[in-house]
């Protein structure tokens, strides 16, 4: 009889004669390096460093001995020139020369919350935790510029158009919001919105479109203004003056509970508002809320008429289109988590 056959038992053979699952072996996933298209780059502020990252990789252009940065703006003009806030100090930094030049902020105006350019970075806007306006820097005559207007509250949100003419902020508590044009240096103009009365929390102006912009309310609604609207219609709220597709405010439309939240909110103009939730500027950019609110970022898609981006604090992204004949016509386009 001949010998038994010396050949290797494979694995799913042995598993079988031994009755016993076959084990899991680890599959290695094809990591996808992220591409950015030439000439764009992403800025990243950690409360060490700030750093571009583009397709060359990552490249750290600020560093913080102190740890204590809590904004950084690169500015529009296609320059190298950085501001950095540090507590209460301001820092202009030249990323390419690694010149940097301090601008002392009073020390009675609190610590700097959100800081952002103007459309041709000739200013710089920023707010502190004490301070209840919008301050603003010219960097051109170097000094300090009166600011434009009071809210009851440190203002926790606040964006700039396109062409730098028109200033809208938003305060908590309670929730207020403003919108000012810087052009004519006229009194702010109070946005009441009827479609939530809980504070804003993420703002935006269009890219192509200065006086349309974008709000995001703790209460998970997203909706969008036309600026002249609000403008014409006044602080009477004159329906008169509104036309077709255009509501309260100069609303364009909006969308309700986009993203979920966990919290109570207070109702607008309400004498006792409570804190929304542990929300704090102080850690936010311009347009980013806090973490533990619904929705922490808001923008408008380029090349689009009235289409709009939010991220949540859970992941989830909504493509939301405000251009529509009649206001409380918004519609989610998409949403991905």
């Amino acid at each position: 009889m001949a010998p038994p056959s010396s050949r290797p038992v494979s694995a799913h053979a042995h598993a079988r004669l031994q009755k016993k699952p076959l084990p899991l072996l680890p599959v290695e996933t094809p990591s996808i390096e992220p591409s950015f298209p030439l000439a764009h780059y992403l800025v990243v502020t950690t409360t060490r460093g700030v750093y571009t990252w583009d397709r060359n990789g990552v490249t750290e252009i600020f560093r913080s001995g102190s740890g204590g940065i809590v904004a950084a703006k690169k500015a529009h003009n296609g320059s190298s020139l950085l501001a950095v806030a540090d507590s209460q100090v301001v820092v202009l930094h030249d990323t390419e020369k690694g010149m940097q030049k301090s601008y002392k902020l009073k020390g009675s105006d609190g610590q700097v919350r959100l800081l952002r350019y103007a459309g041709d970075s000739k200013s710089l806007f920023f707010t502190t935790s004490l301070q209840n306006s919008v301050q603003s820097y010219s960097l051109k005559q170097s000094r300090l510029l009166d600011p434009s207007h009071t809210h009851p509250s440190p203002p926790t949100v606040f964006a700039i158009s396109s062409t730098s003419h028109l200033l809208l902020s938003a305060s908590a508590r309670p929730p207020t919001i403003h919108v000012t044009n810087l052009l004519l240096n006229t009194r702010p103009t109070p946005l009441r919105p009827s479609c939530s009365t809980t504070a804003v929390v993420a703002a935006a102006f269009h890219p192509e479109r200065p006086s349309i912009f974008v709000l995001a309310f703790a209460d998970g609604t997203v909706a969008a203004y036309d600026a002249v609207h609000l403008f014409r219609e006044g602080d009477n709220g004159n329906r008169r003056s509104r036309p077709r597709g255009i509501g309260q405010g100069g609303e364009i439309s909006h969308l309700k509970r986009v993203h979920a939240v966990g919290f109570t909110f207070t109702p607008a103009r309400s004498d006792h508002a409570e804190d929304l939730g542990g929300f704090d500027g102080a850690t936010a950019s311009t347009a980013v809320g806090d973490r533990g609110l619904g929705i922490t970022s808001v923008a408008f898609i380029p090349g689009q008429r009235a289409t709009a981006i939010t991220v949540g604090a859970n992941g989830k992204c909504c493509v939301i289109d405000f251009d529509k004949s009649q206001p409380s016509a918004a519609s989610l386009v998409k949403s991905w988590h």
